[in-house]
């Protein structure tokens, strides 16, 4: 009976644990203080070492509205197969970051600091996931980028821009 008890009890804690980690990370939850009403007016190319592989479609952005965390503007560009570099554009500044890469794209909002990566991987391989799959939260914050998890369920919300 004891045996019966524990088992029932470590069922509800995994399905309390696993929904809450997955469901917990909503758009609205990490709202930007303002967005911006200003485009994007020039690229600095040299603030990034990768800037100058992409400089064309950079500056193809000028003229962008920012369409993440407020004020800045978030594109991806091909590295290959299943491959997407996520670039970040501050509007204020022209500043690049290419801070990581995706396989399957990213969800993101303009008034919102949550950047998700790979947001329906699972969604895509079913059964199948590779090991090294993951959908990713981050947070963006003065320093760039944190990272606030990683997990094998796909995002469960809508993405307002990106996917």
């Amino acid at each position: 009976m004891k045996i019966r008890y524990l088992a029932l009890q470590l069922v509800i804690i995994f399905l309390v644990v696993g929904c809450a980690a997955v469901d917990e990370y909503n758009f609205e939850d990490y709202s930007s203080s303002t967005v911006s009403a200003t485009t994007l007016q020039s690229v600095d190319i040299e603030s990034s070492p990768e800037s100058n592989v992409f400089a064309d479609r950079l500056r193809l952005l000028i003229g962008s509205a920012p369409n993440y965390a407020g004020h800045y503007v978030v594109a991806g560009f091909g590295c290959g197969t299943s491959c997407q570099i996520v670039t970040i554009v501050d509007i204020d500044t022209g500043k690049v970051s290419m801070p990581t890469t995706s396989s399957e794209g990213a969800c993101y909002s303009k008034a919102s600091r949550l950047l998700i990566v790979n947001p329906f991987i699972a969604d895509s391989y079913g059964d199948s996931l590779p090991a090294s799959a993951y959908t990713y939260y981050y947070l963006m914050d003065d320093n760039g980028l944190e990272l606030l998890d990683k997990t094998k369920e796909p995002f469960s919300g809508v993405c307002e821009f990106g996917q």
